[in-house]
């Protein structure tokens, strides 16, 4: 059994704009036409996570054809809130590079969605992976019957240290990540799995195990 992979190259954004899905709709289609696209499992590191998170769930919302077999993310933020939160303690609480960062957040987000958060709760909601602040977890209730993986190396101590004392666990995605897990697991999905690691690098594609994670996709394609 072998794969095909596909790199494609979309906005570089914190979300799937309606762009990025269209992208991607129009790479599976072109490729159905070249390869049996009846397995397919997306994935993706940091906002690239994200967007895969959130095509996934636009996937299964829609009549498809598409079979979508899986999803495997690593260290991605999926709840656009908490984000916009956390760039606020980062430009309150931290100086250099990373107050330069959350200043760019804020911007890219308020000029998204048309101001920030208190003002446009509904956009920012609708356009992420996961609301923790939702019973029903947003838009991450569509997962519920998905393989899922979620990797992350939730590294609180070696951020404070390498890059701002005043940032706190909700600054990092794993929060995220624990979230959409725990939502996942009480929502009745027996295929969700929260993978941390330690020493491997934090926010580092070296978080994944190609070997077990390719295992894993084609366990669940066949």
């Amino acid at each position: 059994m072998g794969f095909v992979t596909i790199v494609p190259e979309v906005h570089n954004l914190l979300y799937a704009d309606q762009y990025s899905i269209d992208v991607l709709n129009n790479i599976v289609n072109t490729q159905s036409k070249i390869f049996d696209t009846r397995n397919i499992v997306l994935g993706g590191f940091s906002s690239g996570g994200a967007i895969a998170v959130r095509y996934s769930e636009y996937i299964l919302s829609n009549t498809s054809a598409i079979n979508l077999k899986g999803l495997f993310v690593i260290d991605p933020p999926l709840d656009l809130e908490r984000i916009y939160a956390a760039a606020e303690r980062m430009v309150n609480n931290c100086g250099g590079l990373i107050k330069q960062q959350g200043v760019a957040i804020k911007a890219q987000l308020e000029g998204a969605f048309g101001g920030p958060p208190k003002d446009r709760v509904q956009q920012y909601r609708n356009n992420s992976s996961f609301d923790a602040g939702a019973a029903d977890g947003g838009n991450a209730g569509i997962l519920k019957n998905l393989p899922v993986r979620l990797y992350c190396e939730p590294d609180l101590a070696f951020v404070r240290k390498t890059y701002c004392a005043g940032l706190i666990f909700e600054d990092l995605n794993a929060f995220d990540l624990e979230g959409l897990n725990t939502f996942l697991l009480k929502a009745g999905n027996t295929n969700c799995e929260y993978i941390t690691t330690k020493g491997k690098g934090f926010h580092s594609w070296n978080i994944i195990d190609p070997v077990n994670c390719a295992e894993w996709i084609a366990a669940i394609s066949k």
